[in-house]
């Protein structure tokens, strides 16, 4: 579905549109959005492209620019002295500035990257590629709108990698950029994947535990055993860590959902449960919904997939299970009409 989706965005156009654009390839933690991004820069290199890159690191918000630093740097570096200054002119200085990380104006260094990132355009088709601009401080995203606005003339193509669950960059952006949102794979592609993997007959219980997440079928795939029953490990760290962006009255909602098995479950159910208000505990599932870990079933919420559920529930300490089973059985006793809201 991935490639067929950055093919048809970008493979569909004559090259030079191709190169006077923006891509916002959004989607969940481990959907496929860095798969694409490389697939885009296979496309850049093959068609005589630079490729220019950066990851977004959250720790580093605080520091001016630093993904285009980290993408420019090596490029500023190459070109220094008289060819920089032929090629820029009086933005040489702030570039070669930018590059150290010495403080600056903000206009002035944005001048500088968009008249740096045009002279390279002139020479040769320029894709830069920033990976994770949701984790980016402002200024990044400022400067992504900002070349949008002042670059559509020059072959250069900007895709961006950002996770659903923080629509902010995604809604800043989506008039300058095209939007590609990954979703699950279909039943067909998992089959086939199971097939190449020779574990063809049991693709219908691949899909089922996890719904076509493409990271969660590849890690199940991998550890035949468990396919029918088990977690892998690395698919317990992979969930632990889509839980560190919740807090840990969220956390408990989650943990204390998983032992309802793959029923779905109401806040008001899960309020009783944990002896908490409903609104607040649909405030926390709203949240968990944005982040991919639970959707919406009827008027009820359920696990977006039966691994992320059962990954909850095996990692959740015994005698705390025992406390949510517990609760869970009288909660399930009161009648629906009876239960607080």
């Amino acid at each position: 579905q991935g490639e067929d989706g950055i093919g048809a965005v970008l493979g569909s156009r004559g090259l030079g549109d191709v190169y006077k654009s923006q891509l916002l390839i959004c989607g969940e933690a481990g959907i496929g959005k860095s798969r694409l991004a490389a697939e885009a820069e296979r496309m850049a290199g093959a068609t005589g492209g630079l490729v220019l890159r950066a990851r977004c690191h959250e720790i580093e918000r605080a520091l001016f620019l630093q993904p285009f630093v980290d993408a420019l740097r090596p490029r500023v570096a190459h070109l220094a002295g008289q060819l920089l200054r032929d090629m820029v002119g009086g933005w040489a200085q702030v570039l070669e500035s930018l590059a150290k990380g010495q403080p600056m104006e903000r206009r002035y260094a944005y001048e500088a990257v968009t008249a740096f990132l045009c002279a390279l355009a002139e020479r040769e088709p320029v894709l830069l590629v920033l990976e994770d601009l949701h984790a980016a401080g402002a200024a990044t995203v400022e400067l992504v709108h900002y070349l949008a606005r002042r670059t559509s003339g020059a072959r250069l193509l900007v895709v961006a990698t950002v996770r659903t669950d923080d629509e902010a960059v995604t809604d800043a952006l989506r008039g300058p950029a095209e939007v590609l949102r990954l979703g699950p794979l279909p039943p067909g592609a998992v089959a086939e994947l199971a097939a190449r993997a020779g574990l063809g007959e049991l693709a219908d219980e691949v899909f089922r535990r996890t719904r076509g997440h493409p990271q969660f079928v590849v890690e199940l795939l991998g550890e035949p055993d468990l396919v029918r029953q088990g977690v892998p490990a690395s698919l317990r760290v992979i969930v632990l860590a889509r839980l560190r962006g919740l807090d840990d009255q969220a956390r408990r909602v989650l943990r204390a959902a998983s032992v309802l098995g793959a029923a779905a479950f109401d806040p008001v159910l899960l309020g009783e449960m944990l002896a908490l208000p409903p609104q607040v505990v649909a405030e926390h599932c709203e949240r968990a919904l944005a982040r991919g870990l639970l959707v919406v079933s009827g008027s009820a919420y359920e696990f977006a997939c039966e691994l992320t559920r059962e990954a909850l529930y095996v990692t959740t300490p015994a005698p705390t299970l025992v406390v949510y089973q517990d609760r869970a059985r009288r909660a399930l006793l009161v009648p629906p009409a009876g239960r607080s809201r």
